[in-house]
């Protein structure tokens, strides 16, 4: 209704009254698909603000505008000129803003994603335009021609003919084919008549039609003269009407004395509601994919089972390289040996290092079958570690769907950037990027930080005086933090060997084994002065050895 012709005939007589007169000072735009025009006359100022937004364009007049930096100049023909008057053309949706003493007029064409301004001459060309100006300019302005009768232009006979010849269509759909009509008016007229509009037009009585007729005309002048109103249906959805519709009671309403500021306050803050709408939207389908996507990796890891046979062939091979060691010979990759497991003794073939011993050989074999074990653990400690994450998403995806309000929206929107589900402006990077990376072990994080100057955020800034600090001792690499809120004394030692060797495998001795690694309480751990980033001076140290992560323990 922010659009139909009675609001836009409504708005044009109101801005007719306000900007005769006036000279027409600025013309600039500072956000897409708007135009400011600022207006004086003698110590008097106004603002014009044009939008062909494709969802909401309008003509209003603002308070006042703040002309900011970004501000771009545009259609510098019209600086000087004085407003003789604003009109709506007759039966359509374009408003026309007249000139005096010039025969160029500014049209103004208000057809959601077709709306543009035009600067027409006296000849109705287009001189130029607002959206693409090169486009349109030379082109000839025609007015497109309408299928559809225009109410004012009809008698009760022709109007009685109109729906009368609708014998197909319901009333409310037939009632919608006649202009201004929409199908909010048309349902409204229908409930002011009470009158069924599911029935067919071509079965209407003379009563029937002669009770729509009088109706609509009443509506019509409801529309030209009521208080405008927004009505609330939702906390994302709200409706503007010209005047109180009884279709509407119940609902939520504003309203207002004048067209200009319903539709000011319904403009700004539709645009904003929409945008909220479609963002609950899009976040819901990012975090739908990204739920079906843990829940298929859970699904994989699951599916990793321990195979006792799997695990007793390695045993067995290690045993039988250990007890034919006189078979193996320098620099071969493969060896034929008896299994004396199976009744027949038959030979069989297996793979060896050729730069290692048979005792190391079959040592290696050993490890695997004991590793076997731990790869599958590993598997199913990754599938806790993701179920975890399932659970957090799945509870901020009923937050999201319960988000009633713009400020609960907001709030799920900061969780979905901190869990990196959507994409931070980049003005807000910063305050959503964390330093450092988290990984676990069962349920204690420990974080690991991305870079140099992430190592001296996570140390100084995302980490408390009692958590533990760790780094390889002698080599580059990151800082490593295991959070400690409970304050305790000690920590698990399995706990302490994981996030050490986590040092380690981000580390430049990633490739190395035995590596000493420091740690210490943060309070213990002071930067030096103008020290390069990642510098620290760490006290009261700790020493422990460990060896680097292997790619399955990574978690």
């Amino acid at each position: 209704m922010h659009l139909n012709y009675l609001t836009l005939e409504r708005q044009a007589h109101f801005l007719n009254r306000q900007t005769g007169d006036f000279i027409i000072a600025e013309s600039f735009t500072q956000n897409r698909n708007e135009w400011i025009l600022l207006c004086r006359k003698d110590d008097q100022e106004l603002v014009l603000q044009l939008s062909c937004d494709g969802k909401y364009p309008h003509v209003i007049l603002l308070d006042y505008v703040k002309r900011r930096r970004n501000s771009v100049d545009v259609m510098p023909e019209v600086l000087g000129w004085k407003i003789a008057g604003v009109e709506l053309m007759r039966g359509e949706r374009i408003m026309t803003m007249l000139f005096s003493g010039r025969e160029e007029t500014l049209v103004l064409r208000l057809f959601t994603n077709r709306s543009n301004f035009l600067l027409v001459d006296g000849q109705q060309t287009i001189i130029t335009a607002f959206k693409s100006g090169r486009d349109e300019a030379g082109n000839a302005f025609k007015m497109q021609e309408q299928s559809s009768p225009f109410l004012p232009d009809l008698d009760l006979e022709e109007f009685t003919d109109f729906l009368l010849d609708k014998e197909d269509l319901s009333l409310e759909k037939a009632l919608r084919r006649i202009r201004p009509f929409n199908a909010r008016l048309a349902f409204e007229a229908l409930k002011r008549t009470g009158i069924d509009g599911k029935q067919k037009a071509g079965v209407l009585g003379e009563e029937e039609i002669l009770s729509l007729w009088e109706g609509a005309w009443d509506l019509l002048a409801d529309c030209q003269n009521g208080q405008a109103c927004i009505y609330q249906l939702s906390e994302y959805e709200e409706v503007f009407t010209p005047c109180p519709f009884r279709s509407m009671e119940g609902e939520a309403t504003k309203t207002f004395d004048d067209v200009n500021s319903a539709l000011r306050s319904f403009n700004f803050r539709a645009a904003r509601l929409m945008h909220v709408g479609r963002s609950k939207t899009k976040y819901l389908q990012l975090l739908s994919k990204k739920i079906d996507k843990l829940d298929h990796s859970v699904e994989k890891l699951r599916a990793n089972k321990v195979d006792p046979q799997k695990k007793a062939h390695y045993q067995r091979i290690g045993q039988l390289i250990a007890s034919q060691p006189h078979l193996i010979e320098a620099n071969v990759r493969q060896v034929t040996l008896i299994d004396y497991y199976d009744e027949n003794m038959p030979e069989i073939t297996v793979n060896i290092d050729p730069e290692r011993s048979a005792k190391d050989n079959a040592e290696a074999y050993f490890k695997r079958a004991r590793q076997y074990d731990d790869k599958v653990a590993s598997y199913h400690k990754k599938a806790d570690t993701l179920e975890k994450q399932l659970r957090e998403l799945s509870v901020l995806r009923e937050s999201l769907e319960a988000a009633e309000t713009v400020k609960a929206l907001e709030k799920v929107e900061e969780q979905l950037k901190a869990a990196r589900i959507v994409q931070p402006d980049k003005a807000e990077r910063s305050d959503f990027r964390l330093p450092y990376k988290e990984y676990f072990w069962k349920d204690f994080p420990v974080r690991v930080g991305r870079s140099a100057k992430d190592n001296d955020q996570l140390t100084f800034k995302h980490s408390a005086r009692e958590d533990i600090w760790m780094h390889v001792q002698g080599y580059s690499g990151s800082h490593v933090v295991i959070p400690n809120p409970a304050r305790l004394d000690s920590l698990p030692n399995d706990l302490l060997t994981y996030a050490a060797r986590l040092a380690v495998t981000f580390s430049t001795a990633k490739h190395a084994s035995y590596v000493p690694v420091l740690y210490t309480q943060i309070r213990y751990v002071r930067k030096p002065r103008k020290s390069p980033p990642g510098t620290v001076v760490p006290a009261n140290t700790k020493t422990i050895f460990v060896d680097p992560l292997g790619p399955d323990e990574l978690m």
